[in-house]
């Protein structure tokens, strides 16, 4: 990950991606997967975003999607489709996020940067956010095992949502998508 902004940064600010760097200096290896496996999470993303913003629930239609998107990709690619487009549907299933997402404005891939109290401008994407009248709910989706990096990264995601929605009332979730 390159973390040298510095043709952004003028003035020497350093600039730090939330995923790899955490408030009081604390830095979080990433581990390194096998290639599908963040391959499986970028699509993932990009098919809930595909379908709340179209609308459609069908499978045939996201795994299309998926196969445009993963083109001159990996040699599985139909199982990584296939895996893909069951996650997100799954989430799509859930009651409790269908409601969710009726309530407000749904953004997905929502890119923002801060400067935290360090000095440092911290730059990330957020998966989704609900913005409510009253609340706005931030979502972090996973597709592996549960780490304790998680719930630092998603602290980092609601206090960047705090600022900009001071008004409102943020809450954060983790969505696990192997359990989902």
């Amino acid at each position: 990950v390159d973390v040298d902004f510095s043709t952004l940064a003028p003035d020497g600010t350093p600039r730090v991606p939330v995923a790899i760097d955490r408030p009081g200096g604390h830095t979080v290896a990433i581990p390194r997967t096998e290639p599908s496996s963040s391959l499986l999470g970028t699509l993932v993303h990009r098919l809930l975003a595909h379908a709340q913003q179209s609308g459609t629930r069908d499978a045939g239609v996201l795994a299309g999607v998926a196969e445009r998107l993963l083109e001159g990709e990996p040699d599985d690619a139909a199982a990584l489709v296939a895996r893909a487009v069951t996650m997100s549907l799954g989430v799509l299933s859930q009651p409790e996020l269908v409601e969710l997402f009726a309530e407000g404005r749904v953004v997905f891939e929502a890119g923002y940067s801060r400067r935290r109290a360090d000095g440092c401008v911290e730059r990330g994407a957020i998966d989704c956010l609900v913005v409510a009248p009253e609340t706005v709910t931030v979502m972090e989706f996973k597709t592996g095992a549960p780490q304790a990096q998680h719930r630092a990264q998603l602290a980092s995601y609601e206090e960047a949502a705090a600022a900009l929605y001071a008004d409102r009332r943020v809450n954060g979730r983790l969505i696990y998508l192997e359990m989902a």
